[in-house]
């Protein structure tokens, strides 16, 4: 498991998956997943044409990455994520 948003986004650039299926950088996926640090909150949701869906909020970067990575999982990435606990 990613330890912070910063080893996740290299294994999304490593994957081919960002920008278009997702970013932990601070960017917005252009339509995918996005983690980033708002107003001293870290969010998890999904970028769809410059919109937020499905918002969550978490006090710390370490439980936003693995929400990520379990959204990620449990959605057409699972086959990408398989080999991170």
């Amino acid at each position: 498991m990613p330890k912070n948003s910063q080893e996740l986004h290299q294994i999304l650039v490593d994957r081919g998956l960002y920008p278009n299926d997702a970013a932990a950088n601070g960017d917005l996926a252009f339509d995918g997943y996005t983690l980033l640090k708002e107003s001293g909150q870290w969010l998890v949701f999904i970028s769809n044409r410059g919109q937020e869906h499905d918002v969550e909020s978490f006090k710390s970067e370490e439980a936003a990455v693995r929400r990520m990575v379990e959204r990620m999982r449990n959605d057409v990435f699972r086959t990408v994520f398989f080999d991170i606990e």
